[in-house]
């Protein structure tokens, strides 16, 4: 929010400085839950749903003696411009749309308070995404019953096809198509939901119109806009005013991805990292879900069409798309994946069947079965060459996007850590310019007194001594006495509670698991991030989980995570270090601290476990092959990181990448592959940290690992 203009740099310190807060981007009080008004043709029943917008209630209409659904705008929200605009151009925009598919609309109110509502049909049945469920459930019983296999499934996404091929054709995009927005009724009709972010193509889509085609005025927006599992890269990028109809046929394409697989194609909970796959077009290698379902070379095709990264790659159109489709279901041959010769072969037999036993008959006459024979084997040894070809670049491809896609992994991951350490700074940043306090702190020489130790101090396995979960070790450097810096001590102290935020908040997985599950990790198993660390212009250190062992003549101000983060803009990357609690080789992501002057007062900084790096993101079994490395390369094409050797340490020599595939990536754009004497060459540069993944191994087993 920040970074998009809505919070000021001071606004982002107190969210941080307050431990809890709620930001209210919007004036007006939350209204009660009330009933239908009695200017109103209908009754409510019952709530069906409410959001931070609306909600949709069951409402009866007596005249016609049936039910319907009525969704309706928060009162309170009444006086926000932008918000009825959109809530009125959602319901003039669905109802315009003529298509059984899609949900009709039977009547728009304004309620005596200024709210608005509308009334639409009640859709009795199952969301597209509840089907899957199911589908995924009948996999795991070994049994699909015909109305949930794959060839009923492609059924009912033709429909949907059909109701976007309408839409489009009217000048209307969805901008939120998923399986959640799609209905199954309970005859099996299909109804397309929740035109919420609908948008006639080429206007401003604060506006309200006829729904056609032609000019209108534009307006630009910075927002991505949509669902982030089902945004294509260019509405992922913002690039709002530039959607088109093959936009939807994106979300279409990885709705079709999830119905062939039964998985979703960014399956991630991060939507920061979600935007960021979708930005860059990546997702998962498209696997089948059992071996009861294998996914066809022709349903792969499509879908890769669809989901084709530039938009003129993509369908012309969703009909072209759903076209292909039909062919597939009709055995015929389909654009999208031309017909191999065997393909051909066997399609030409099946409409001449007479012919072609009549053609065996004088296949017997021993000259005409030589040379058929002959012509045979040679289209068949072709069809084999086109078939192996056209497989290598399938995997190669598919291989491509692992590797992508761990890369977004990764650089999600880095990116929650500099978020949770510029969160730190902020905190560290206030308490240094504030007054003194009187916080209690332990010195690493209380730490070694068992009368002065902090209460909490207990063994920890992961530590391989004691440590303090509640109190940081401070250090003050021999070229300092404790009364010199007395006053920076209690400040520093006080920092305690956010630091120990950030060491708890660093687990990939902190949503899901409690704050005592992730403090009883920190003590045991360990956290990704060790350490963190707080030093100061005065050579005062603070390191939490605090323990002892600190040597007497230690200076952070010489060290390179301080150096480096010093006399850099941003968040400083470090090459890998011993760390001298005894914790083994690390990296370090440091930040400077800056008083309102902008003058240096400190670095505050994270400590990174490189077995994390190496083990969870940078060659997990079902990304890198065993016969394959990992590497993380530095600007200057020098490997620091080896899934295989390990880091390089501080001050040893490094060892460059190749030059002659240095080159390569060095001029390649984000990702990019290469196949080298026998060995298939992957890479993806990280947009958090200066470093580009790399992963080098035999080509036959990375193309085989996508199989």
């Amino acid at each position: 929010m920040r970074d998009q203009g809505f919070l000021s740099d001071q606004q982002v310190r107190e969210v941080f400085l307050s431990g809890e807060v709620t930001i209210t981007l919007s004036e007006g009080q939350p209204g009660a839950p009330r009933k239908l008004s009695a200017t109103s043709r209908y009754t409510e029943l019952s709530t069906l749903g409410a959001g931070a917008m609306g909600e949709v209630v069951l409402a009866s209409d007596p005249a016609l003696r049936r039910q319907v659904a009525v969704k309706r705008l928060h009162p309170h929200l009444s006086t926000q411009g932008a918000l009825v605009r959109r809530f009125r151009t959602e319901a003039q925009i669905t109802a315009q749309l003529d298509h059984p598919a899609i949900m009709p609309i039977f009547s728009f109110e304004i309620e005596p308070d200024g709210s608005l509502a509308y009334a639409m049909k009640l859709i009795r049945g199952e969301t597209l995404d509840d089907l899957l469920q199911k589908a995924r459930e009948a996999h795991q019983r070994r049994k699909i019953p015909e109305h949930l296999d794959l060839r009923a499934r492609l059924e009912l996404f033709l429909h949907v096809c059909d109701a976007m091929s309408y839409a489009h054709k009217r000048g209307v995009i969805h901008r939120d198509l998923k399986p959640e927005n799609i209905m199954v009724g309970t005859f099996r009709e299909i109804t397309v939901m929740d035109w919420g972010i609908a948008k006639l193509i080429g206007t401003d889509d604060r506006e309200t119109a006829e729904v056609q085609t032609g000019a209108a005025h534009q307006t630009q927006f910075g927002l991505a806009i949509g669902t982030p599992s089902y945004m294509s890269p260019e509405q992922a990028q913002g690039l709002n005013p530039e959607l088109d109809e093959r936009s939807d046929q994106y979300a279409l394409g990885l709705i079709l991805y999830e119905l062939v697989s039964l998985r979703r194609a960014n399956s991630g909970t991060d939507a920061v990292e979600l935007v960021m796959a979708a930005q860059d077009g990546t997702r998962a290698p498209l696997k089948p879900y059992s071996k009861l379902e294998p996914i066809p070379r022709e349903l792969r095709a499509i879908i890769h069409k669809a989901c084709a990264y530039h938009r003129d790659d993509r369908y012309a159109s969703v009909d072209r798309m759903a076209e292909d489709l039909r062919h597939y279901l009709r055995d015929e041959p389909v654009s999208a994946a031309p017909d191999t010769i065997f393909q051909k072969l066997n399609r030409w037999a099946g409409r001449n069947r007479g012919l072609l036993l009549g053609a065996v008959g004088g296949l017997l006459v021993l000259g005409a079965l030589v040379t058929s024979t002959s012509v045979v084997l040679g289209a068949g040894i072709f069809a084999v060459q086109r078939h192996l070809a056209e497989s290598k670049r399938e995997a190669s491809q598919e291989f491509l996007s692992r590797i992508a896609a761990q890369g977004q992994a990764m650089d999600a991951e880095l990116k929650q850590y500099e978020a949770l350490l510029t969160g730190l700074s902020y905190a560290t940043e206030e308490s240094l310019i504030r007054k003194p306090t009187t916080e209690r702190f332990y010195l690493v020489s209380d730490f070694d007194d068992p009368e002065r130790a902090p209460p909490d101090l207990s063994q920890s396995p992961r530590y391989n001594g004691k440590i303090s979960l509640e109190h940081p070790v401070l250090h003050v450097p021999s070229s300092a006495s404790q009364a010199q810096v007395g006053p920076t001590l209690h400040r520093i102290a006080s920092v305690q509670p956010w630091m120990w935020r950030a060491l708890l908040d660093s687990a990939p997985d902190a949503a899901q698991r409690s704050s005592a599950a992730r403090r009883e990790a920190v003590r045991t198993t360990g956290l990704p991030v060790v350490w963190v660390v707080i030093g100061t212009e005065e050579g005062v250190m603070a390191s939490l989980p605090g323990k002892s062992g600190v040597p007497p003549d230690f200076d952070p101000r010489g060290r390179p995570w301080y150096v480096g983060a010093r006399e850099s803009p941003g968040v400083h990357w470090t090459k890998p270090y011993t760390d001298m609690g005894g914790m083994g080789l690390m990296v370090s992501a440091s930040l400077a601290l800056r008083d309102r002057e902008d003058r240096v007062m400190g670095v505050a900084s994270f400590d990174l476990m490189i077995e994390h790096l190496v083990d969870d993101l940078m060659a997990p079994a079902h990304v890198v092959p065993p016969t394959a490395t990992a590497y993380l390369v530095s600007e200057n094409g020098h490997i620091f990181l080896d899934s295989k050797r390990g880091p390089t340490p501080e001050g040893a020599p490094t060892q460059a990448l190749d030059p002659s595939l240095w080159d390569a990536v060095a001029r390649s754009g984000k990702t990019g592959q290469r196949e080298v004497r026998g060995q298939l060459v992957s890479w993806v540069r990280l947009s958090i940290a200066p470093w580009t993944y790399v992963v080098v191994g035999p080509t036959r087993d990375m193309l085989d690992s996508t199989r």
